[in-house]
């Protein structure tokens, strides 16, 4: 058995975030209104010396005050009604082999991981690891995230992963499309470049990595497993 690391937005899904499309589905339908947007604001002012460029990608405040079940009966409906018309067929069959073959799945994503976990319900996937917000009760808060898997952190989480499994990262396939899946591609036995940005497509030439050039998404069923 091996292990099977599947980044989300711009891998399997087609050239666009997940998360900042569930933002704007929550607006749409009245659930996300001005006080996310406040307390998103708020959280640039505050946490920007400490996160600089990399500070929208950790601000994850426009949740607060929603409740988590709200938020996860929404990402559940925005997975199903949105997003599996932009997943990414030749990713989907790659998911779809590596269940075939016995290997363990992964969606290690900076996307909310109730996006994560609604989308590997759509494809067959059990594990799946995303950001975890912080909680006060039953509601988000505007603190900044527990986990957020992102850049070098991806590359912390395959230890563990290896450790859960018991696999060695030598037996690990990884699917990134930037720059920022560098750390882990470096980390695994067998990286594979998905429609790679132009860092990525540079350091994939250099060291001999797979780069799969992935058609136009289109509507794709549930994974088998």
């Amino acid at each position: 058995m091996g292990l099977a690391i599947f980044d989300i937005d711009g891998t399997v899904v087609y050239g666009r975030s997940t998360e900042r499309g569930f933002a704007a589905w929550l607006w749409r339908r009245r659930v996300l209104r001005y006080r996310g947007v406040a307390a998103f604001a708020g959280f640039l002012l505050r946490y920007l010396p400490r996160y600089g460029w990399h500070i929208t990608k950790k601000n994850k405040a426009w949740l607060a005050g929603l409740t988590v079940a709200a938020v996860e009966d929404e990402a559940a409906r925005f997975i199903t009604e949105e997003v599996t018309r932009w997943l990414v067929p030749d990713v989907v069959a790659r998911i779809d082999s590596h269940i075939a073959a016995g290997d363990k799945v992964v969606l290690l994503s900076g996307t909310l991981d109730c996006l994560a976990i609604a989308l590997g319900r759509q494809l067959g996937v059990t594990e799946c690891v995303g950001t975890t917000c912080r909680i006060d009760g039953d509601r988000f808060t505007s603190a900044p995230p527990a986990r957020h898997p992102f850049a070098e952190s991806k590359r912390e989480l395959l230890d563990d992963l290896c450790g859960q499994f018991s696999i060695s990262p030598g037996d690990v396939t990884a699917y990134g499309d930037s720059r920022h899946d560098i750390p882990l591609l470096e980390a695994v036995g067998i990286p594979v470049a998905v429609n790679p940005d132009k860092h990525l497509h540079r350091m994939a030439q250099e060291k001999g990595w797979e780069v799969l050039r992935a058609g136009l998404p289109g509507q794709v069923a549930k994974a088998s497993g």
